[in-house]
């Protein structure tokens, strides 16, 4: 179960690493709708054939492995709403709590 839960956030951290990754691009390339398009597709085929090599372990190991994706898409939220927050609007969340 640690192994499906593993590969779950190595999944999630795939998928929306690649978003954070075509976030930051978009602006720079020549045609950003092909380059979205695509980072999609990559994004959903890596994603789909990890859930498909689970497929074998039961329903359970793929519920694992979601809750592992779903794990990766807080912590990667988490760091990247920390990494862009400036030293004052870390202040001025520091105050709040």
């Amino acid at each position: 179960m640690l192994t499906s839960f593993l590969t779950g956030m190595v999944l999630g951290i795939i998928f929306f690493g690649g978003l954070n990754y075509t976030i930051k691009y978009i602006t720079k390339v020549k045609n950003p709708v092909l380059f979205v398009t695509m980072s999609f597709v990559l994004r959903m085929a890596v994603l789909l054939a990890g859930f498909y090599q689970l497929r074998n372990s039961g329903y359970m190991s793929m519920v694992i492995a979601l809750i592992g994706v779903i794990t990766a898409r807080i912590a990667i939220t988490y760091f990247v709403r920390n990494s862009l927050m400036s030293d004052d609007e870390k202040l001025v969340e520091e105050e709040k709590s």
